[in-house]
């Protein structure tokens, strides 16, 4: 009896479910981007302005291309 009520819960209320699953992953792509943006914005000022790091790396720009790819 639980389970048909809880269909017929979900079935009445399809296109709220359909609305809140899109924006819900919406918020997940957004939240993707905005770490994958913000960790490479950090490394690199890291690399950048730390003396010692920069030394030992050529191109901090290539680096973190490959960096956004594999995140």
């Amino acid at each position: 009896m639980a389970a048909y009520d809880g269909f017929n819960l979900v079935w009445s209320n399809a296109m709220r479910y359909a609305i809140v699953g899109g924006i819900g992953e919406i918020i997940m792509f957004l939240g993707k981007i905005l770490i994958s943006i913000g960790t490479c914005l950090a490394f690199y000022l890291l690399v950048t302005y730390v003396q010692s790091i920069a030394k030992t790396i050529l191109e901090p720009i290539l680096l973190l291309v490959v960096i956004f790819y594999l995140i």
